[in-house]
C-alpha cells in the first residue's frame, strides 16, 4: 500500500485527500430515494393559482391568512421566493412512518413491509426541510412532532440540516393520557417537539403568566402592569451557591436593610444583612446578580420584606421577563389530543374521517408561544391535516389582540 501511494503524483494524492475530506464523519445515512416531485420541479417551477371563490373575508382583520393545496414540496418551492427568510416560526406534525398506510411515496403506500421505508421518509422529510430552512428568519426556529417510530432518525436528520449546536430542545407531550397499547412494548402516552432554531441567535422564551392565572396572588402595580411578589433567592437543583469544582457562586453575597427606612444596597452596610440561605440552612444564589440590586430598588421592583419571622428579599415577578424556560415534559390535561383535539374538531365539523389523529390546538399554541414572542409573527406549517394550527393562530390573535398571519400547505 505505501508502495502504491509513493508511486503517485501530488495532484493524486490532492485529489485522493479532497474526496476523504467530503466524506461523511458522523451523523446520519440513508440511501436516498428520487421523488417524483423533486424531480419534477428541477425541469418545471410550480405556479400557485389564486381561488377567489375560495376566499373568506374579514373587513375587521388586517392580515391575510394563507391556505395552500397541493403537494407541499412544490409549495415550499414557490416561498422560497416568496417568503425567504420572512418566517418566524415552523411547526409541522408530519407522516409518523408507522407502516400503517398513513402517507404515499410516489404515489405508493408505504407499509411496514417495504425494507426502504426508513430510506423513503428521510428522503420525503430532507428534501422539504432543506428548503424550510430557507425560510426562516436568521432567529427563527422550527417545531417538528414525531412519536417513537421515526424519532432516532429524526433527531439526526435535524441536526445534519440545522446543525447539533442550534438544537434548542426536545419536548415530551402527554397526548395521550390512556396510552397506545401494542403486544411486547410499553404502553405510550406521549410524542415528541423537537425545536432547531436556524442560527445561533434563535432561543427558546420564558413563558408568560396566562391572564387567566394572574388571581388572588398577582398584583397590579401603578402602571397596570401584573406581577407576583416573589422570593429573590432562587429555588431548584441549579440554585447551590457551592459549585462543582469547590467554588462559591458570584450570585452568593449579602444585601443590606436598613430596618427603619427599608432601604436596600449591596454597597454599603446597614444593619440588617441578608443571604440567600435557605430554611434548610443550604445556601443558595440570588435570581439576580449584585450590580442591578439597588437600581431594582430604586425602580420600585425590589423591597424587604419579614415573612413569618424570617428577613426576605422579594421582587417583582413579571412571567415573561423573569420567568423560568418552558419544561421538558407537558403533562397537563389541555394537551389530550383525544380530549382537546378529537373532540374540538367534532364539535367544528361534525365528521373527521379524513383527520384520524387531530392535535389538541393548546399544544400547538403552547409551541408557537415559547419559539416566538412576536405578536405579528409568520407561521409557516406545510403539513395543514386538520388546521389545527390555524385555529391556535386565530386563537392567540384572539387573546392578545396580535396580528399574527399563517400559511398552511395541504394536499387534502
Amino acid at each position: 500500500m505505501k508502495k502504491k501511494y509513493a508511486d503517485w503524483t501530488n495532484n493524486q494524492l490532492i485529489q485522493e485527500l479532497e474526496k476523504f475530506s467530503k466524506k461523511k464523519k458522523y451523523g446520519l445515512v440513508w440511501e436516498d430515494k428520487l421523488e417524483d416531485v423533486v424531480e419534477q420541479c428541477n425541469k418545471e417551477f410550480p405556479v400557485l393559482e389564486e381561488v377567489l371563490e375560495k376566499e373568506i373575508k374579514d373587513p375587521s382583520k388586517s392580515v391575510t391568512n394563507l391556505l395552500i393545496e397541493g403537494d407541499n414540496y412544490h409549495a415550499l418551492s414557490v416561498l422560497n421566493y416568496t417568503h425567504r427568510h420572512k418566517i418566524d416560526f415552523i411547526y409541522i406534525d408530519p407522516p409518523y412512518n408507522t407502516g400503517s398506510k398513513d402517507w404515499t411515496y410516489n404515489n405508493d403506500y408505504v407499509d411496514k413491509e417495504d425494507p426502504y421505508r426508513h430510506s423513503k421518509w428521510l428522503s420525503f422529510l430532507s428534501h422539504r426541510l432543506l428548503l424550510a430552512k430557507n425560510l426562516l428568519k436568521k432567529d427563527g426556529i422550527i417545531c417538528v412532532t414525531i412519536d417513537d417510530y421515526e424519532m432516532p432518525r429524526l433527531w439526526l436528520l435535524l441536526e445534519e440540516i440545522f446543525k447539533e449546536a442550534n438544537n434548542l430542545g426536545v419536548v415530551a407531550i402527554r397526548n395521550n393520557p390512556k396510552g397506545r397499547k401494542t403486544e411486547r412494548k410499553v404502553s405510550l402516552v406521549h410524542e415528541y417537539a423537537i425545536f432547531f432554531g436556524r442560527t445561533n441567535e434563535s432561543k427558546i422564551n420564558k413563558l408568560e403568566v396566562e391572564m387567566e392565572d394572574k388571581t388572588h396572588n398577582y398584583k397590579q402595580d401603578d402602571d397596570g402592569e401584573w406581577y407576583l411578589p416573589t422570593n429573590l433567592r432562587k429555588p431548584g437543583a441549579d440554585s447551590l451557591a457551592l459549585k462543582k469544582n469547590g467554588k462559591i457562586s458570584d450570585r452568593y453575597y449579602p444585601i443590606y436593610v436598613n430596618s427603619k427606612t427599608g432601604e436596600i444596597s449591596v454597597s454599603k452596610k446597614l444593619d440588617i444583612e441578608i443571604y440567600p440561605i435557605d430554611a434548610e440552612k443550604e445556601k443558595r444564589i440570588w435570581r439576580r446578580g449584585k450590580e442591578v440590586i439597588e437600581q431594582m430598588y430604586k425602580d420600585g421592583d425590589l423591597w424587604y420584606q419579614k415573612i413569618r419571622g424570617t428577613h426576605q428579599i422579594q421582587f417583582k415577578f413579571r412571567g415573561g421577563t423573569d420567568g423560568e424556560p418552558p419544561q421538558s415534559m407537558w403533562v397537563d390535561s389541555k394537551f389530550s389530543a383525544s380530549e382537546h383535539g378529537t373532540k374540538i374538531l367534532d364539535k367544528i365539523l361534525g365528521a373527521r374521517e379524513r383527520f384520524n389523529y387531530p392535535k389538541s390546538p393548546h399544544a400547538v399554541e403552547e409551541c408557537i408561544r415559547i419559539a416566538c414572542n412576536n405578536k405579528n409573527a409568520i407561521v409557516l406549517d406545510f403539513f395543514g391535516g386538520s388546521g389545527t394550527t390555524g385555529h391556535a393562530i386565530l386563537e392567540m390573535n384572539k387573546k392578545d389582540n396580535g396580528n399574527r398571519q399563517f400559511i398552511i400547505c395541504t394536499n387534502n
